[in-house]
Order: C-alpha cells, then sequence, then structure tokens
C-alpha cells in the first residue's frame, strides 16, 4: 500500500547559491526549499524553530502533529509515530 508522505527539508542558514551548491554536492532531490534570514525568516517564527536541525510532522490539512518530531536516527520512535498518522 502506498504511504501519502512528502519530506520537505527547509534551509535556514546559508545563501541562496550556498544552498544551491549544497544540494549539487550532495545530490539532494525531493522538496527542498530555502529560508533565507534564519531567526527573521517568517518560516522560522511561524514554526518555532529556535535551533537546527529541526524535525516536525505535519499532517495532510497542514496541522502540525508534532513540533519536535524526532529525529529520523530515531527510527523506532518515528515509525511508530507514523504508522499512528497514517492509519
Amino acid at each position: 500500500m502506498d504511504k501519502n508522505i512528502v519530506f520537505v527539508n527547509i534551509c535556514v542558514d546559508s545563501s541562496e547559491g550556498g544552498w544551491k551548491a549544497g544540494l549539487a554536492k550532495l545530490n539532494l532531490h525531493g522538496v527542498n526549499l530555502i529560508a533565507e534570514g534564519w531567526m527573521k525568516n517568517p518560516v522560522c517564527q511561524a514554526y518555532n524553530i529556535s535551533g537546527i536541525p529541526h524535525y516536525c510532522l505535519i499532517d495532510t490539512e497542514g496541522k502540525i502533529v508534532d513540533i519536535n518530531s524526532p529525529r529520523p536516527s530515531e527510527k523506532q520512535i518515528l515509525h511508530s509515530q507514523l504508522d499512528k498518522l497514517l492509519k
């Protein structure tokens, strides 16, 4: 069964040029956005991001499910949380 999951990466600590170079160097694909200006950026302010990396889960309706989601390296916890959301 297919799952309706999208991973979005938002860079907040680089210039546009550095961000683009990093994407190319690391061969990153998918949804990659930039929010220049770090703490002054409305995205960081709206999601109360005060440190990086920062992970949050947002459902298909745009509702924040967990503003401090587990890191991808915390696989058991994250998988359990995702399984509950995808039921």
